[in-house]
């Protein structure tokens, strides 16, 4: 589909790899400079390898994989192991080509790529050899998180391929009516940021044609012909991000959600009608028939839409591309830049106004460590790295890192800032993550590592 572009891609990420080397650790690719889909599907990859070499070892094959847990304890053990995995040049480059064509695939169509990777033979599989196989993803991660609760609900029974292909459908469908124009638009952002490899402008243009991809993926073939009939008058093989959130709300001009008036004190809750998408607790434990809709319950702890202050494309936050939730809890502010939801704030629970239990101690980089850059300058030279990380992405980090804590934060970004090399900051991480357990491999982990990790590489390679 982009034979160019994805010869481009392989040659950039093998530059940014191995180089010219012979051989590779796996804990040099989680802190290379490329994507994170493709550091996880490296990951599961040997992950896999590693388990059914070692389940089918002779005497390990004595054990009873069956036995409940042990299949999952000895992944997590493989993956604590994993990091150390050296790959031989070869061995290498062939997984990076698999990786970076599996990704190109996913993000483009990942209802499609979902169901023929899991499924590759038809049949059916167990719960848990689905899950594990959604190991290799991680955007549009709104996929598994509602399988994973879909099986449990259903008692992690084996499922066939046709029952999968019914649940991505109703996922999907689901998905795509949560979202308003400008959010459907932004769900495709990944897609840009995977050809240019980067966090792309919504100026920046990319080629059409996977953009089209995407939502014949969807079955919102309507706005596919729209989208390919507009660029034709126009003569355009490509498209921007803001193009294509002009051309989806043109589209739907006059079909855009408006939130109803918040009711007035006192009024009863009107029923939702039928096809109404939940969005609160479901009343029954039911597994929903194939080709139902699928339940509040399977869809709690998705929120489609917070907005921003400033009216911009990248100044609203919906359900980030990779489906993770951001919310805050019920019992505290939303943050400061962020008002509250337009259909009024989340009723507080019962005994939120108590006194909270003590929090812990907020998370920071050890004494010693902070002591090798006290009353240093930063460095010249190098951007501040107030300036690489910022918007949605602080506010992320700072809630899942750091606690929630601001000042534990800013307090950790001025040490890293004061780091006149990558290896002084690689240092200061460990201990952070160290003293805070933290895992080095757990995804937020990871994208914190990238972004400090970028602010070197301009100086890395001037130096090299």
């Amino acid at each position: 589909m982009l034979e160019h572009e994805t010869d481009a891609i392989l040659a950039t990420l093998r530059t940014r790899t191995i180089g010219d080397r012979e051989a590779i650790l796996l804990r040099e690719i989680f802190v290379a400079d490329i994507p994170r889909g493709i550091k996880t599907y490296m990951q599961a990859e040997t992950v896999r390898w590693l388990e059914a070499e070692l389940f089918a070892s002779p005497r390990f094959s004595r054990v009873d994989t069956q036995a409940p847990g042990v299949r999952r304890q000895g992944r997590a053990f493989i993956a604590s192991m994993s990091a150390l995995y050296r790959f031989p040049r070869e061995e290498f480059l062939s997984l990076l080509d698999n990786a970076i064509h599996f990704l190109e695939n996913y993000l483009c169509r990942p209802q499609w790529t979902i169901e023929h990777f899991v499924f590759e033979s038809g049949g059916s599989m167990s719960a848990q050899d689905v899950m594990a196989k959604l190991d290799c993803t991680v955007e549009y991660a709104y996929f598994r998180t509602l399988i994973q609760k879909i099986m449990k609900r259903r008692g992690n029974r084996d499922i066939s391929a046709e029952e999968f292909r019914t649940m991505l459908i109703r996922i999907d469908d689901q998905i795509v009516k949560q979202h308003n124009a400008r959010e459907l638009a932004l769900l495709a952002k990944p897609i840009f940021d995977f050809l240019l490899l980067r966090d792309t402008p919504p100026d920046v243009s990319i080629p059409l044609k996977p953009i089209l991809v995407f939502f014949e993926d969807k079955k919102m073939n309507i706005l596919r012909d729209y989208i390919e009939s507009i660029c034709s008058i126009r003569q355009r093989t490509e498209i921007t991000l803001d193009e294509l959130t002009t051309l989806v709300e043109d589209l739907y001009l006059g079909q855009a959600d408006t939130p109803p008036p918040p009711p007035p004190p006192g009024a009863k809750e009107e029923p939702l009608p039928a096809d109404a998408v939940p969005t609160g607790p479901a009343a029954g434990g039911e597994i929903p028939e194939p080709g139902a809709p699928l339940s509040a319950e399977d869809l709690q702890g998705y929120e489609p839409t917070i907005e921003l202050h400033v009216p911009s494309i990248f100044d609203f936050v919906t359900e980030e591309p990779d489906g993770r939730d951001d919310r805050p809890h019920a019992d505290e502010p939303p943050p400061q830049s962020i008002p509250p939801l337009p259909r009024g704030e989340v009723p507080r629970p019962p005994g939120a106004d108590a006194p909270r239990s003590p929090q812990p101690e907020k998370p920071r980089i050890p004494e010693s460590y902070e002591r090798l850059f006290a009353g240093s300058e930063p460095p010249a030279g190098l951007t501040d790295l107030h300036e690489i990380i910022q918007g949605h992405t602080r506010s992320r980090f700072v809630k899942r890192l750091f606690n929630r804590n601001e000042e534990s934060y800013e307090d950790v970004i001025s040490s890293l800032n004061r780091s006149d090399t990558w290896r002084d900051a690689s240092l200061l991480l460990k201990a952070l993550y160290m003293s805070n357990g933290l895992d080095p491999f757990d995804p937020d982990v990871v994208e914190f590592t990238d972004a400090i990790h970028r602010r070197y590489l301009g100086a890395e390679r001037e130096g090299s």
